[in-house]
């Protein structure tokens, strides 16, 4: 089963939080779970809605998680291409009718070896 989590940053901390979205309210929050001395706390941050971004399910070449928002540097290489048509990207991780994509050619995430640089928050 595929795990379904989001990260926004917090509104005051300005650092990424990681967990559950939830959006009832006008800001969104994410709920972070974590195992208590009895049960489970539940600490809820509000987070910028322009930085939510939810993971993809995928990790880079270094199995860290890619979220959408992340940048990646791509390598385009495969045994189907001539070796002429191999190349490197850097582009923004955006969902596109359903497919997580890199930059604006859209190729898709999951097809080649990817590397998380940094993401559209820190790296503007």
């Amino acid at each position: 089963m595929n795990e379904i989590k989001f990260r926004g940053l917090d509104l005051e901390l300005n650092y990424f939080v990681y967990g559950s979205l939830i959006t009832y309210d006008p800001i969104p929050e994410i709920q972070v779970m974590e195992l208590g001395e009895m049960d489970y706390d539940y600490q809820y941050h509000e987070v910028k809605p322009e930085s939510v971004g939810q993971f993809t399910t995928l990790k880079d070449k270094h199995l860290q998680d890619i979220y959408g928002g992340d940048i990646v540097i791509q390598n385009i290489q495969s045994e189907y291409l001539d070796v002429s048509d191999w190349k490197q990207i850097k582009g923004e991780v955006k969902q596109i009718n359903g497919l997580w994509c890199v930059g604006k050619e859209h190729y898709p995430l999951f097809a080649f070896e990817n590397e998380v640089i940094g993401n559209i928050h820190d790296n503007l």
